[in-house]
């Protein structure tokens, strides 16, 4: 094989290459929308437990992002009889600029469930500082 022969093989292989990964990232990010809206419906529903294993699948790929934590230590408090288990995941979305401000109230009601009280009012109120009339009569 000549040169120019082995750089086209070599070109046809890294593009067929490309374009598997691109598929394969692109599947991966369609089902994980799949999730998070199924999640995102059952949690709006109020069904915390079906929720509740979405959004640990969620955190599991993106543990960085606050409203997966949110929901899902609010999911904890629903519907698991150990309440602790959810602070972790409320005081990290609460400690992030981009969480909804109903994490604050999440995180409240965590540390009321697990009676730390000053914790809880501590987060009580920047909910109730930061949230607008509808938020607070929900």
């Amino acid at each position: 094989m000549n040169t120019t022969t082995q750089i086209k093989i070599l070109i046809f292989t890294i593009t067929l290459a490309f374009c598997n990964f691109q598929s394969v990232v692109y599947g991966q990010n369609r089902a994980t929308g799949d999730t998070e809206s199924k999640a995102e419906k059952l949690f709006k529903n109020g069904e915390y437990t079906e929720a509740q294993k979405l959004y640990s699948n969620l955190v599991a790929l993106y543990p960085k992002e606050p409203v997966y934590n949110y929901r899902y230590g609010a999911c904890i408090l629903y519907s698991e009889p150990e309440k602790s288990q959810a602070i972790k995941y409320l005081n990290f979305a609460a400690a992030t600029s981009e969480s909804p401000v109903e994490a604050y109230y999440f995180a409240g009601l965590g540390y009321h469930y697990n009676y730390r009280f000053v914790e809880a009012l501590k987060y009580y109120t920047k909910f109730q500082s930061n949230a607008k009339n509808r938020d607070l009569k929900k």
